[in-house]
Formats: C-alpha cells, structure tokens, sequence
C-alpha cells in the first residue's frame, strides 16, 4: 500500500478502524511493530525491497530526471525466472512510464489505469487492483489445481497516496476530519480490496497453505509535522515507520518488536525458498526468521538506514539520511551540514534533538560513523548516467 504510515493502521492500534482485514490477516502472520523503509519515496524505496540493499549501497542512473535503478542489480523477480516463477506487478502508467527499473524481472505488468490517465481510475485504484490481480492469478490455466506453477505477484495499491478522496458512497465515515480522515478513508478502501485479495487465495486451500503474503508499504506520509505534507522529503519517523505483516504457512502467529528493515524482505525470501547467492554477494537485510524464530542472535544495536534525494527538479536540492540503532535515530541533512538525534523510547515522535547535548558526544560520533559505511553506490554522487 502506497504511502501508508504504521500509526495509522489500526491493526497496529490505531484508534480509527482503518484495516479490519489487516487485523484478521495478523491472526495468521508476523507481524513487525517496527518495521521501516529505507527512502521515503517510493523509486527509492521499492527497488530497495526488491534487491536487499540500502539506496545508498546500490546504483542509480537518471531517465527524463527520473532515478532508475542499475540494472546490474539482480532483483527478487529475476532470481524466479530459472525456477518457473510466473512472476507479475500491478503498478499506475505513471509508474509503468516514467521508472522501468520497477519492472525489471515481471513477465506481466499491468495497468492500474485502465486507459493510462489517472482519472477517474486513481480515485478508485484498489478495485481495480485488485481485479488485475486476479486476472494474473488466473493466468495460469491450472491455477485452480495442484499442478499450479509458483508464482510472485507484486499488488500495488495506490489509494492512500495524495490526493485523498472521500468514499462516503461505501459506507466509509467516522475515521476523522480533513485530510486526514480522507486519509484514513482511503486505507480504509485499500484495506477492503486487500482482504477480497486475501478471501480469493483462502478459498483455495492448496493456494492458500502454500503462498507466502507479505503486507506492507513504500514509505510513510506527513501531515505537517515538520511543516510539510506528503512524503518523499525526510526520514522521520511518520515518512519511514510502516507496517510490515508476513505470513508463512507454517509458521505461528507472532507480534515482534525488533526494528526491521524493508531491506529485510528479500533476505526472508532468499532463505524461505533456498534461493542461492551469488558467489561474493553481501546484502544490506537479514532475514525476518532471525527476530522471529532465533532473537538471541538479534543485534540490538543493528543500523537501520534511510535515504532521501529529490526525485523531480522541482524539489529543489536536499540530501537527508537517517540511521536508527537500538533506542537511538539520527537525522542528518548533508547540505545544511545539520544533525538531530532522538531518543526514540523517550520521545517516539521525534520532536525533541538531543544532538546538542554534550553528554550525547559519543551516541552521535557512533552513528555518523555508520552513515560513512553506507554508502558503496553512487546514490550521492553527481556522477548518475543520463539518458
């Protein structure tokens, strides 16, 4: 789900009743409390996800001053391909047009846009997500029987993403005023079309009892905070924190607390279908079963990395980073040259820097000092290949 943000999910206790089906589908999963994306924008934030590796350890190249992902990078897809996967993404034209990268190893991409212009479709994605996605499942004339190929689908639904639109017409009221009720309400769509998704696999139990579902988001969205709207500009908590539920066959119910890592995915998946990696190869993520299965080998002070950079022109210059490690999250913004850091259990909002405080000398060189590793790829150099 794009731009949904963890507060707001109330099957991770939010006081609005945004995602009943999340919280029947958290019956079955484990369920990840603090999960976060590694960029809050999404061109950013899905290759990520895709390849096990923080934005800053990949490379970049620039498409109509759009980023791309390197296709040096081997994407989740792309490991299918050898062992028969069908594999296919729902993504908006948008999407489709202006970042191919997303595409790179889906044998079938479909439009959520029915005519390939945003309206009406955007102001009802979900349905039509939804219905795409079954008519990828069906695909496979033998998707009804044991004889099935595997697949991977990656469902892209767009509704809580800007603009946000009111659905009164479905029953859908009480989740707040303004924006942000209109918001809620758009989750709240999502949701609904989501949990159809989720009824059409568990009516089919050899589909179901052998189908891993991961449930989560690209990044988060701001509603002022600190002073902006949307997302795509920070790394604070509301632009990062998002919820992340797995379910395995298999594998009992489970609520973690352990901060994780969108960049985690890939890993889990890796080690869930005893995938192989290349000789040499590092990824940035571990796997999920670590915290879930074997917390005593958690690392409770493992850095946990964002990046932001401007995705169009218009955004102006910026480069904001993040590291979060144990109680502790650092926000540096490189060309104002500034540090914040927050102690997250004291202040979980983030609104509070301790970064002047001397007595917070050693906590704040220790996390700098994360950020120089974290940069193998060519994110921040100005040295991007342009089409």
């Amino acid at each position: 789900m794009d731009a949904l943000r963890a507060d707001h999910v109330s099957a991770l206790g939010y006081r609005h009743k945004t995602t009943p089906q999340l919280t029947r589908l958290a019956a079955e999963s484990l369920v990840f409390t603090h999960a976060y994306s590694q960029s809050s924008a999404t061109m950013f934030s899905i290759p990520s996800m895709l390849a096990g590796l923080n934005p800053e350890n990949m490379r970049w190249w620039e498409r109509k001053n759009h980023p791309q992902v390197h296709n040096e990078h081997e994407l989740f897809p792309e490991r299918l391909v050898a062992l028969g996967y069908r594999r296919g993404v729902i993504l908006t034209s948008y999407l489709i047009g202006q970042y191919p990268g997303l595409q790179q190893g889906f044998a079938d991409v479909y439009n959520i846009y029915l005519d390939g212009h945003p309206n009406p479709w955007a102001k009802r994605a979900s349905p039509i997500s939804l219905s795409k996605s079954i008519d990828f499942l069906h695909g496979d004339p033998k998707f009804e029987t044991d004889s099935a190929k595997p697949f991977f689908l990656l469902s892209y639904f767009d509704d809580p993403h800007s603009p946000y639109e009111k659905h009164a017409e479905d029953g859908i009221s009480g989740m707040g005023k303004g924006k942000r009720g209109a918001y809620n309400q758009e989750i709240l769509l999502a949701d609904r079309n989501l949990g159809s998704l989720l009824d059409h696999l568990r009516y089919k139990p050899h589909v179901w009892d052998n189908t891993i579902v991961i449930v989560t988001a690209d990044h988060g969205e701001e509603f002022r905070e600190r002073g902006h709207t949307l997302h795509s500009r920070t790394c604070y908590v509301e632009s990062t924190h998002v919820p992340l539920f797995v379910r395995i066959p298999g594998i009992a119910r489970q609520r973690i607390h352990t901060s994780v890592a969108l960049a985690d995915l890939l890993p889990t998946l890796v080690e869930l279908l005893d995938l192989k990696l290349k000789p040499g190869e590092v990824l940035d993520g571990k796997s999920l079963l670590i915290p879930a299965l074997a917390p005593g080998r958690v690392d409770p002070a493992r850095p946990i990395f964002c990046s932001i950079l401007p995705q169009l022109r218009y955004m102006g210059n910026f480069s904001r980073r993040s590291v979060r490690s144990g109680k502790w999250a650092l926000m540096k913004d490189d060309i104002a040259g500034t540090v914040e850091l927050y102690d997250t259990f004291l202040d979980p909002a983030e609104k509070k820097s301790l970064a002047t405080n001397h007595a917070f000398d050693d906590v704040v060189a220790r996390l700098t000092r994360f950020l120089t590793t974290n940069e193998r790829g060519n994110m921040r150099s100005a040295n991007w290949v342009r089409d």
